[in-house]
């Protein structure tokens, strides 16, 4: 018993269930002369019913994991959080929210969004922000009374673009702002 917990430890999961689908499949398949020479005749016969117990469990549980990394796949083309969050920033975000990708993202040395930055505790207009996947927490731990947040890949570029196109104005403490 103490070998089953040592394997068991070094193991995860997924890697002792494929060694259980490689055995099981192996034995399942395995001519009738092969197993006698191999001395697993009477262990075969015995255990039958327990060895294909066995494959059918595991490899049940390799289709479930198939089957839900194949809806993340197609979730995510069908859902596009990109272009979700571009359409946001396009037509719905208010004049709050962007003042506060201003306040929290902007550099006014290098006249470009940062992708990380501190967003107060308090402040609910990061709601929306987190909601149509324009930022996203970067850390469970807060400095003070602020988390860390970034702006998503895509959110940074287009952020950039159109500063750089001067669809975004800086006029002293205050700023313009038409995103196309």
């Amino acid at each position: 018993m103490d070998i089953l917990r040592v394997i068991v430890e070094k193991f995860k999961l997924k890697d002792i269930i494929a060694i259980i689908l490689i055995v099981s499949f192996s034995i399942t398949v395995m001519p009738d002369y092969l197993i006698i020479k191999l001395g697993l005749y009477d262990f075969t016969n015995k255990f039958r019913m327990y060895i294909s117990l066995c494959l059918i469990i595991s490899i049940s549980y390799f289709v479930i994991i198939l089957m839900g990394k194949l809806m993340t796949f197609v979730s995510s083309r069908i859902v596009n959080y990109k272009k979700i969050g571009i359409k946001y920033m396009k037509k719905d975000m208010s004049p709050d929210e962007m003042q506060l990708l201003v306040q929290t993202f902007y550099n006014k040395e290098e006249n470009e969004f940062n992708s990380s930055g501190y967003i107060d505790i308090s402040d609910g207009r990061k709601a929306a922000l987190v909601n149509k996947h324009i930022i996203y927490l970067s850390a469970q731990v807060s400095y003070f009374d602020s988390f860390a947040y970034n702006l998503q890949p895509y959110a940074l570029k287009f952020l950039n673009k159109n500063l750089n196109n001067g669809n975004i104005k800086f006029e002293r403490n205050r700023f313009q702002y038409i995103l196309e």
